[in-house]
């Protein structure tokens, strides 16, 4: 006790007469450390502490309660272990839903009398878009109605099974960029779920059925 109350004010001094003499608060200590009896008065402060801490955690582990300590601390750890996988579960869940949200999976639809399917983007952004015919699932592609017309209307036709399809009075770029807000429309409002189901539900492809 004695030894720790002299220590205690070594330090003191040693600031207090670093202070008067116009050094700064960083200066003082500076000077302290740098001093053998100034550093080891610190060093013994600050070990004195951790000496004590840990001969607490000693004698409290070796002592006997009901239940011997070192089960309760081994009980602690194996909670501490399931709490720490069960936030990195979560975690991990979250960053997966972040990563590849789930209308992702959302690639397919029946818009304006053809199925269209596309691909995402990281950013959601979709392309790749191309239209099928919904009778045989062949993937078409437009034509011009009146070729040597500018602003000629386009209509798609399906040379697997022969029928004309739609007809849309539009450039194809325009009718892509419809059926894309239509899509991010489904997403934005949480529909494209029950889209995708009923898009499951229909009939598969019957290219026998040709006109």
């Amino acid at each position: 006790m004695e030894y720790a109350l002299w220590t205690r004010s070594a330090i003191y001094f040693g600031i207090a007469e670093a202070l008067t003499n116009g050094a700064t608060m960083s200066a003082a200590f500076k000077r302290i450390w740098s001093d053998p009896v100034g550093s080891a008065a610190i060093a013994a402060l600050i070990v004195a502490p951790i000496l004590w801490g840990f001969g607490y955690v000693f004698d409290w582990l070796v002592a006997k309660t009901t239940v011997s300590n070192w089960i309760l601390v081994c009980l602690f750890v194996v909670c501490c272990i399931s709490l720490v996988k069960t936030v990195a579960r979560v975690r991990e869940r979250t960053l997966k839903a972040v990563i590849f949200p789930p209308w992702k999976i959302y690639l397919a639809d029946y818009f304006l009398g053809l199925v269209w399917r596309w691909s995402f983007f990281d950013d959601g952004t979709i392309y790749d878009l191309a239209a099928f015919c919904p009778y045989d699932d062949y993937q078409v592609v437009s034509l011009d109605v009146f070729p040597h017309r500018i602003n000629s209307p386009i209509a798609f036709h399906c040379e697997s099974c022969g029928r004309t399809l739609e007809e849309f009075n539009e450039s194809y770029d325009e009718l892509q960029r419809r059926i894309r807000r239509l899509a991010q429309q489904a997403i934005r409002t949480d529909a494209w779920r029950s889209r995708m189901a009923a898009f499951a539900a229909r009939p598969p492809p019957d290219s026998t059925a040709a006109k």
